[in-house]
């Protein structure tokens, strides 16, 4: 992240914006400024310019670095490049190996219609959210299952491109890698149907110490619908018996028992999962006031997040519904773009931003995911959802 400011406020108390997101940080002599050699701008400098670092304390984060730069760039510029330190985000959850058709529109009941083309993807919403926060630049642990089939070693092989953290991916012999079967249409929208294997075979008694030490050493830990209620239950449980925040993407829908309630810090939805909750239609912010009498939300303890397709997104906590609009974009595909948000919300939540900053951040990289086919190919890396404008 980049900033610009003139040269005689760098010393100063000044207003600076991240992401798109006023805040304020004071920048003085007393913040411990200190030569740190030489830094490579990047694309805005090819030289290495003299650079200064410090480390300033900040309620929001256990380390803010920064890095001041004045090289031959314009002589009345500074500037700024933030990356924030933060515990891991810790996420449990579903990995899927999806098969993917084109169609000229979606099938109705009894209806053949031929595709146009055939892919193969792998996701799931747990690794989906998993692979979007590590794209961010985020700290990440992620657990989960696969069986000891050919699937299963094609999502290793894929994940170990990534670069993306696979200790936490346990193959279960004789099991099998959860499947799913997606129809897209031209204009995006799409039909899903999935077979859980591994995923629904996730016991209580592997929640073992490995996935228990994450959980105590992250800032936040997010899980979905896709393992076993009483393996969501416990890890949810484990994080707020040790402070931990917790998020619960609760999809796909199922009714879930009241004790949830007492776990979950921010719970994550689409509108048809919302309207599911409420035995209601939800289309817009406008109509989620019965989750605004929510209990949890009334009392302050829960923040509910409702995704609304192009239109956006809600966040309704206890101060009220807030709208999050849409961002135009031409879509493609909309497979796993509700994991790509839950994804950036839990980001911006870890790095200290409100419930309403961290749904403003996820709307950005929840558009930027379904310009291109496919749940996972389509989520989006960091420098890509910076230079996205709000307007």
């Amino acid at each position: 992240m980049v900033l610009f400011f003139s040269k005689n406020k760098a010393f100063q108390n000044f207003e600076w914006v991240l992401r798109g997101f006023p805040c304020h940080l004071p920048l003085n002599r007393t913040a411990g400024l200190r030569p740190a050699g030489t830094w490579d701008s990047g694309p805005l400098d090819r030289r290495t310019p003299a650079c200064w670092t410090a480390d300033v304390p900040s309620a929001n984060f256990p380390t803010m670095k920064l890095a001041l730069s004045c090289g031959k760039i314009p002589r009345d510029s500074v500037y700024l490049v933030v990356t924030m330190n933060h515990k891991p985000i810790c996420v449990i959850g579903s990995v899927v190996y999806d098969l993917v058709m084109t169609v000229d529109h979606l099938p109705t009941v009894g209806e053949t219609v031929p595709a146009g083309g055939f892919m193969t993807f792998i996701g799931g919403k747990g690794l989906n959210q998993a692979v979007q926060i590590h794209r961010l630049d985020a700290p990440l642990t992620f657990f989960g299952r696969v069986g000891d089939d050919h699937y299963g070693k094609e999502v290793l092989a894929v994940l170990k491109n990534e670069n993306f953290p696979l200790d936490g991916i346990r193959v279960i012999p004789g099991d099998h890698t959860a499947m799913g079967m997606i129809f897209v249409a031209p204009d995006g929208r799409n039909l899903i149907g999935g077979f859980r294997a591994a995923n629904m075979n996730f016991r209580l008694e592997e929640i073992d110490e490995p996935i228990r030490k994450a959980i105590r050493n992250s800032s936040i830990v997010s899980c979905q619908l896709e393992t076993p209620d009483n393996v969501v239950y416990e890890c949810l449980k484990y994080a707020k018996e040790h402070n931990v925040k917790t998020i619960l993407n609760a999809a796909p829908y199922r009714e879930l028992d009241d004790k949830f309630q007492d776990v979950v810090d921010f719970l994550s939805v689409n509108e048809v999962e919302s309207g599911q909750f409420f035995d209601c239609k939800i289309s817009t912010h406008n109509d989620c006031d019965d989750i605004l009498m929510h209990p949890r939300v009334k009392d302050g303890s829960q923040v509910w997040v409702v995704t609304l397709g192009d239109r956006g997104a809600a966040v309704i906590d206890q101060s009220g519904i807030h709208p999050v609009p849409g961002i135009p974009v031409n879509a493609v595909d909309s497979t796993g773009a509700g994991d790509s948000f839950t994804g950036g919300f839990a980001v911006g939540i870890a790095e200290g931003l409100s419930a309403l900053e961290a749904a403003q951040f996820a709307n950005r990289v929840a558009a930027l995911s379904v310009t291109k086919l496919g749940g996972m190919t389509g989520l989006p890396r960091r420098v890509d959802v910076e230079s996205v404008s709000t307007a």
